[in-house]
């Protein structure tokens, strides 16, 4: 599909961001986040009938059309809007059953918390939504289902959500130690480039290696100078003895 002549309507736009703000009561907290989800709904509903190439999509750039203007209230909300810009699915009563749980919730004291414990009550909270959002489904088809059926749809859904979440931390991790072997692998590259110039009067470094070369033997300079400034000063200090005596 040709991504240029796709220009998703100017409705897209708009949807505040809903923020536990400094003393609103629980019940504002949830009408506000329900009238919000409300908007969107309305606008992946209008998008998709007004342009049915929105359906094709990745999910990936499904999501990015409303995080452009949305970003906050996606990022609050993500599981709510993963189902409703992707999937094409929302419930109100399972996003204000969602909001009540999640609102309602007492987690422990800080002291009392283990590694990884407001990680794992997130992915507890995603996996409530999609087991609300199922009962919803199902009621809403007429279909029976049992507290089995739905204990075992969120057992599902969060074991889904937590895999998803392990690569992406996994992924983040892997980028960082990849960056910093990079900046290693660069400086090592620098320095070695150094030293044949030095011995050889060789030059290959570009104008923008060179100006950084310099930099970081500046900044190496100037740590060693303060460190021997320092002892310096200190070897020429005469240490006072703390005194017990008070002054009123």
């Amino acid at each position: 599909m040709d991504q240029k002549k796709f220009n998703p309507p100017n409705v897209i736009k708009n949807v505040q961001v809903t923020n536990d703000k400094l003393g609103q009561t629980t019940k504002e907290y949830i009408e506000e986040a329900v009238s919000e989800a409300q908007i969107l709904w309305d606008t992946v509903k209008k998008l998709v009938q007004t342009q049915p190439e929105f359906v094709k999509l990745p999910d990936t750039q499904k999501i990015e059309l409303f995080m452009k203007d949305h970003k906050q209230f996606q990022n609050e909300f993500p599981i709510v809007c993963r189902y409703m810009i992707c999937m094409g699915q929302y419930k109100r009563k399972a996003f204000i059953k969602y909001l009540n749980k999640v609102k309602s919730f007492k987690t422990k004291s800080a002291e009392k918390r283990g590694k990884g414990y407001m990680e794992e009550i997130w992915i507890d909270r995603q996996a409530d939504y999609v087991k609300y959002l199922w009962e919803e489904c199902q009621r809403d088809a007429k279909c029976r289902f049992t507290q089995h059926e739905a204990r075992k749809v969120w057992r599902t859904a969060r074991s889904s959500i937590k895999k998803e979440f392990d690569e992406f931390r996994k992924g983040h991790e892997d980028a960082e130690k990849k960056i910093k072997t990079e900046k290693m692998k660069n400086k090592k590259e620098l320095v070695r480039e150094l030293v044949n110039r030095i011995k050889l009067g060789k030059q290959t470094l570009n104008e923008e290696d060179l100006e950084k070369l310099v930099w970081e033997a500046r900044a190496r300079v100037f740590a060693q100078r303060k460190d021997k400034l320092m002892k310096e000063m200190l070897s020429k200090t005469t240490i006072v003895k703390p005194s017990t005596e008070t002054r009123a």
